[in-house]
């Protein structure tokens, strides 16, 4: 039975974004709930969710998430981020703008105090300031036209079309978005559900291909980069798709062992599947070593946990894996997320990895 994407952005288990939160510290782990994290992740990372989107669900599931805007005369980002500030403090769901057009202008209350958050105008008069907002009412009404979805331009579509032709027509790419081989098949947006230690988690992989004639399954994710696409690998540290490529290789291990028809397959390493915003024709392929998965699952240097007078943990290895931070995760769920511990010594993000943990072909 086919899956839903909201089942798994609902479920309560511990995926690989949530996992890292920890690096950040505890606050940050507590603060942060599923869905917020993946509504944010793609505000963030925007233009790489909508080309995954786009790559791996299709024309019609893009269009369920995303909303283009034809404006002629678009507000400035700082504009845009209060208006989208009022927008989510308004909680205006889609039964209400079903019943009625929520209209701009009743919001001068939470305007004025986006404005304040954002720091705009401060040496103008507040009714001058909630007044300029206000001029930018056509885009507030794209926000409810569009009923929850991410906004995108029409320079963003354009990008967006680009990078996933090139993804389909490149030479080293167009094997994982393509099924002409019989032997050949690709599951996308595989949802599993496993345990790491006890701890339910779970993961969605953008792909995996199937081989029936070498019998392997092969896990990729599609990344977007705004830098040239060959600095790759300062995106995988700074973001730890490290970890997450170790992570999904493990949730994948586990759905073979209970699909016995792939008992006999092997797993090959996982793949980043990349395009930059910079230079959409030249998409690359970057392998995961095995070093590099083993760093993604154990760290470099293991984790060594004390519990000092104040019963907070110590936690400083030079780089974390997901065990490091399934282990720190289980001590926190024992004694309680309000420990006074700092969680974000978990690594060091200027660490020194080589570029050569990736092959590249």
């Amino acid at each position: 039975m086919e899956r839903r994407l909201e089942d798994y952005y609902n479920s309560p288990r511990l995926s690989q974004s949530k996992l890292k939160l920890l690096l950040s510290g505890v606050k940050a782990f507590t603060e942060v709930k599923e869905p917020e994290l993946f509504f944010e992740e793609k505000q963030h990372f925007i233009l790489g969710s909508a080309v995954d989107c786009l790559v791996t669900r299709g024309t019609q599931q893009f269009e369920q998430e995303f909303y283009i805007s034809r404006l002629e005369n678009k507000p400035s980002d700082t504009v845009k981020s209060i208006i989208n500030e009022v927008f989510y403090k308004a909680n205006i769901t889609p039964e209400q703008i079903g019943l009625f057009a929520p209209n701009f202008i009743d919001y001068r209350d939470l305007i004025l105090e986006s404005c304040d958050s954002h720091n705009y105008q401060l040496n103008w008069k507040n009714e001058t300031r909630v007044n300029k907002i206000l001029e930018n009412y056509e885009y507030w009404n794209e926000l409810v036209e569009s009923n929850g979805k991410i906004i995108l331009t029409t320079e963003d579509e354009s990008l967006i079309n680009k990078i996933v032709l090139n993804f389909m027509q490149n030479d080293n790419t167009k094997y994982y978005f393509t099924t002409f081989a019989e032997e050949k098949e690709i599951i996308n947006q595989l949802h599993i559900d496993f345990e790491i230690e006890g701890v339910e988690c779970k993961a969605l992989l953008d792909g995996v291909i199937v081989n029936t004639e070498d019998k392997t399954l092969e896990p990729f994710d599609v990344k977007t980069t705004g830098d040239k696409v060959f600095y790759f690998p300062k995106s995988m540290r700074r973001f730890g798709y490290y970890i997450q490529a170790a992570f999904y290789t493990e949730a994948l291990k586990q759905w073979k062992e209970r699909h016995k028809i792939y008992k006999d397959y092997t797993i090959k390493n996982f793949v980043f599947i990349v395009s930059s915003t910079l230079d959409p024709e030249t998409p690359m392929v970057f392998k995961c070593t095995d070093n590099l998965l083993n760093i993604g699952k154990y760290g470099r240097n293991r984790i060594d946990y004390k519990i000092n007078h104040s019963d907070s943990a110590i936690i400083k290895p030079y780089v974390a894996g997901y065990m490091d931070l399934i282990e720190a995760y289980k001590y926190y769920e024992s004694v309680g997320f309000n420990q006074d511990a700092i969680a974000n010594d978990i690594v060091d993000l200027d660490f020194d990895m080589d570029i050569n943990l990736f092959n590249y072909f």
